[in-house]
Formats: structure tokens, C-alpha cells, sequence
């Protein structure tokens, strides 16, 4: 992908004026290395990403003293949205805009089981010259109780919101993992509010608990329980991505020596403030966070459950499949798609793509964006 370059985008520059609105600004202009900001610009344009937001929330907080959630920050990614989160405007949208784009059908990308769509950066960056990519965050990333609703409700809130943002004109929908099912039942409810829904794209998503030659206890693993030390060395490298490798070899040498995770983990980030630099030593605060870590891996495992309420629908609109070779919906997409066509029949999965990866990392493996890319236009 190019990479963002904020010198090459026509944008109109709004001046920040408040003392609120240049504090911001100028937290924006240290975490993301450029010069001008305007009100109006586009965290994740400009080359925001999972780390860069924990970095800015970290600088956002330490000059006001407002804590704001990464939620927030991905829910309002202007420096207007965010000064007034600050100020205690918010609105109730789970809608992000992932790029400044307002031409063209728009793309709606529905969250996967951890409940937020920053994983779609890489193809709301592609696609920025070509049309308007909104993700569709999980209600419980907002809930003070962090409550996950039921699938029927997901699904009833997530059209609601996009026939009040969008009463006008068609939709694109995608979704991976999670996402995909999603995109598949709100495409229906459009459908019948009389809506026209161009496309969804179904990338690498599990079918419904009804097709159970795919959920018997041979094809899919138990999910594996990880302590709270191990969740965070899998985040650090997960933040780090350049420094993976010596982050899992470093963990595994410290469990192997020490036999105690929790010591484990010491020496690792004793490790990590000296070699990852000064970006670590911004999030370290937040990824130390038990109570969030274990909020996020909660939400996780409820949506997990709330996937048993997905079913296929008999859409119109054309179904195009993405599968990760290495995955297990890869390597049983011919059972997937069987079971899909029998309820939209087969001429309407209008083309299916496998790209040889992981699940995990699919949605942002180059291939897979550029065939994407190319199937929007």
C-alpha cells in the first residue's frame, strides 16, 4: 500500500483555534510525525493505526487530564471529534469513518469477534481515492457495563444505524471472521426496508452452527486459555510488530528460566523498555491494564457465543467469498459455500478468492487487498 503521506492529500486545513483544539492538535502532530493538522483530518489517513491511538491517548491525557477510551478516539478520528469527547459532546454512532472519502457507495466493514475495526485500516487506506469505508463497532465497547447484546439486537441496532447516517442511496457490506455474518443479516434487513445493498463480501467467516460438519470437535480447536501475563506479550507483539520475533522469543526464554509467568513477564518488559524505545514506554501504562486487557478478552468470548444466533439469509445481493488458504473456512470453503447456496442459491456467490495466508492475517495481506481493491471498482 502507499503509504500515507498527508502532503498528497487535496485537504481543505481548518485551522485549530481553541487552546483545547491546539493541545489536541499538537498531540496528533507528535504521535503521527506530521507537520500541519487540520480539524477535519483523518487520524487513520494520515497513518493512524492500534499503537499510534494508544500513543495518542496516552499524550491526550497527560495535557488534559481526560482519559478517553480507545473507542472514543476510534469513534471521532478528527481533532474536532475528539476535543469534543473532551468536552462531553458525544453522539450514540457505532459508525467510524476509516477515511475522509464522501464519493461514492460506501463500504460498511462489520467488527469481528474483538469488536472494533481498526483491522480495516489497510483497506480503507486503498480505497480512499475510491469511495467512503465506515466501520461498524460492537454497543459494548461503549457500555459502562460492557454489556454484549443478543445477535438479533446486534443486527436490529447496526441497520438502524446506517438507514439514520445513510437514508439515501445503496451500500456496500463486508465483514471478516465475525464480521462476515454480520454483513450477511444486516444485508437482509436492508433488503426488505426496501434498500438496495450493491455487494457483500464475506471474507474468511465461519458458517452457521447449523452446519455441523464444520463445528464437530475434530475440524475446530478448543479455544485455548491464556493467563493475563501471556495475553499482554501476545499484545506487546501485536503493538510491535517489527520487534515479533524477539518478543516471543524473549517470553518463551523468560517462562523457560523462571517457571513464573508473572516473573516472566517482568523481564520481558525490563526488555522491552530498553530495546522497543520510547513508543513502549507510552502504552506500557495501558497495556499493564489488567481490567481493560480482561474487559476486551470478555467482549471477545461473549460475541464468540452470540455467532450461535448467525444464519445464512436469502439475499439478492451478490455474495463475493474470501478465504485464507491456511485457515479452517480455507480449507472447507467447498462445505461453506454448499451450505450458503442453499439458501441464495449458487448464482449467488458471485466469486470466491482464496489467498494463501492465515485467517489472522488476511485481512491485511497485500494480495488479498489489491484483488479487493480492484473487485470495488
Amino acid at each position: 500500500l502507499p503509504k500515507p503521506d498527508a502532503s498528497l492529500q487535496a485537504r481543505e486545513y481548518v485551522a485549530p483555534q481553541s487552546p483545547l483544539e491546539q493541545q489536541v492538535a499538537a498531540a496528533w502532530s507528535e504521535v503521527l510525525e506530521v507537520e500541519q493538522i487540520s480539524l477535519n483530518d483523518n487520524f487513520f489517513e494520515l497513518g493512524g493505526h492500534s499503537l499510534l491511538i494508544l500513543m495518542l491517548r496516552d499524550r491526550i491525557k497527560k495535557i488534559t487530564g481526560v482519559d478517553l477510551s480507545v473507542s472514543q478516539l476510534m469513534l471521532h478520528p478528527t481533532v474536532r471529534g475528539q476535543v469534543g469527547c473532551i468536552q462531553g459532546q458525544e453522539q450514540g454512532s457505532l459508525l467510524v469513518r476509516l477515511n475522509a472519502q464522501s464519493q461514492g457507495t460506501p463500504l460498511f466493514l462489520f467488527h469481528p469477534s474483538f469488536g472494533s475495526v481498526h483491522c480495516y485500516r489497510a483497506i480503507a487506506l486503498a480505497l480512499r481515492e475510491q469511495r467512503p469505508v465506515i466501520g461498524v463497532i460492537c454497543r459494548a465497547l461503549l457500555d459502562a457495563e460492557h454489556r454484549v447484546p443478543s445477535w438479533t439486537d446486534m443486527v436490529d441496532d447496526y441497520v438502524g444505524q446506517l438507514l439514520v447516517a445513510y437514508p439515501q442511496g445503496n451500500y456496500r457490506l463486508a465483514g471478516w471472521s465475525l464480521g462476515g455474518n454480520l454483513a450477511m443479516e444486516v444485508a437482509y434487513r436492508l433488503e426488505r426496508a426496501g434498500r438496495h445493498v450493491e455487494s457483500v463480501d464475506w471474507i474468511d467467516a465461519p458458517p452457521p452452527a447449523h452446519v455441523e460438519d464444520f463445528w464437530k470437535e475434530d475440524l475446530v480447536a478448543e479455544p485455548q486459555v491464556f493467563s493475563t501475563q501471556q495475553r499482554q506479550a501476545e499484545m506487546l507483539a501485536v503493538m510491535f510488530p517489527e520487534f515479533a520475533e524477539q518478543i516471543g522469543a524473549q517470553w518463551q526464554a523468560a517462562v523457560n528460566e523462571v517457571s513464573d509467568e508473572v516473573k516472566a513477564w517482568q523481564q520481558l518488559d525490563a526488555w522491552a523498555a530498553e530495546h522497543v524505545g520510547s513508543a513502549y514506554a507510552a502504552i506500557r501504562e495501558q497495556l499493564l491494564d489488567v481490567r481493560e486487557a480482561q474487559v476486551s478478552w470478555e467482549i471477545k468470548q461473549d460475541l464468540d457465543l452470540r455467532l450461535q444466533g448467525a444464519d445464512y439469509q436469502a439475499i439478492q445481493a451478490p455474495v463475493n467469498c474470501w478465504w485464507a488458504a491456511q485457515g479452517n473456512g480455507g480449507q472447507h470453503r467447498d462445505l461453506i459455500e454448499a451450505s450458503m447456496a442453499q439458501v441464495i442459491g449458487q448464482d449467488g456467490i458471485r466469486s470466491s478468492t482464496v489467498i494463501d495466508t492465515t485467517h489472522d492475517r488476511i485481512i491485511d495481506n497485500p494480495q488479498f487487498i489489491s484483488l479487493f481493491v480492484a473487485s470495488m471498482k
